[in-house]
């Protein structure tokens, strides 16, 4: 995957450069694009607070940080080296497709003033401002990085279901062949699953920012204090997990996200306080716990 991951990323990059050149320049260049620009617009928020802007930043941040997609990147690196090198070249990379994403798109604000679809607006620039090449070049990007992260997700989620779930507590005797079978059903079903939730949203932005949202609130939080808060408890992590679940679904379904702020805004911070207040009251339990499983492993 690494290989056909680094070829859609340098179509993508490419793709978008030339699109923002030729979009650009078909309108008397970038300097008349600005111009074009609504004023409300023009500016690093636009027409939202500081709140609003931060519900949209923390998803994609936490996501990132404990995206197990990202994790299971890391780890297939030939040693330690390469594994670090990566992740400084992942945030240059980040920081230049980001960045190429916002030129382009702001040369599609003049052309469409009164767009109904602006999460679909990249298909639209390459299907109808594009040429034919450049289109097609900048639209298979995007549509790689769509597959590729959707079967990721898929995998990543269906070997939850069959290794950690299934296999762990359900069929514990279970085999190599029944393992691998039970993963190939979960991902169909866990397929099915998704796209039957994808009608209950309004458009394709609101799909990604609650999921980006619910992990970074449940599995991101956890992780983090995991690595390096020595003081946190199983029974912790999974307050702070069922915490971020739980209110980012109350935020966002029950309550509509009032005041336009993203649920991440208030899930985050909740799960931390819930890691570090039941890993608190929990401390002293665990620690007795585990000098029964020292005493028990010394004893054989």
């Amino acid at each position: 995957m690494a290989y056909t991951d680094a070829l859609s990323a340098f179509m993508m990059v490419f793709g978008f450069l030339f699109g923002i050149i030729s979009l650009s320049g078909s309108m008397g260049g970038f300097g008349q694009v600005m111009a074009a620009v609504p004023a409300e617009k023009n500016s690093i928020f636009g027409s939202m607070n500081v709140f609003q802007a931060l519900g949209y930043v923390l998803p994609t941040l936490f996501l990132v940080l404990g995206d197990q997609n990202m994790i299971q990147r890391f780890s297939s690196a030939k040693d330690s080296r390469t594994a670090r090198q990566s992740n400084v070249g992942l945030v240059i990379a980040e920081i230049v497709v980001c960045a190429l994403i916002i030129l382009l798109v702001t040369c599609a604000i003049p052309l469409y003033a009164t767009n109904d679809s602006p999460d679909t607006i990249l298909f639209q620039l390459s299907s109808e401002h594009m040429s034919p090449v450049l289109g097609g070049i900048v639209m298979a990007a995007c549509m790689s990085f769509v597959i590729t992260t959707g079967d990721s997700y898929l995998l990543s989620t269906a070997s939850n279901l069959t290794y950690d779930v299934w296999a762990r507590l359900i069929k514990k005797d279970a085999d190599d062949k029944q393992k691998l079978t039970c993963l190939r059903v979960s991902i169909v079903l866990v397929a099915v699953f998704a796209f039957v939730m994808g009608f209950y949203f309004p458009d394709i932005l609101s799909v990604q920012m609650y999921a980006y949202t619910m992990y970074g609130a449940t599995i991101t939080p956890a992780l983090i204090c995991a690595l390096f808060y020595k003081k946190a408890t199983k029974a912790g992590g999974l307050a702070g997990i069922i915490t971020g679940a739980v209110v980012t679904i109350v935020w966002d379904v029950i309550l509509r996200s009032p005041g336009g702020v993203q649920s991440a805004i208030v899930s985050v911070p909740l799960a931390f306080i819930a890691i570090f207040l039941v890993s608190a009251l929990t401390q002293n339990g665990e620690k007795v716990a585990l000098e029964e499983v020292y005493k028990k492993s010394d004893g054989r």
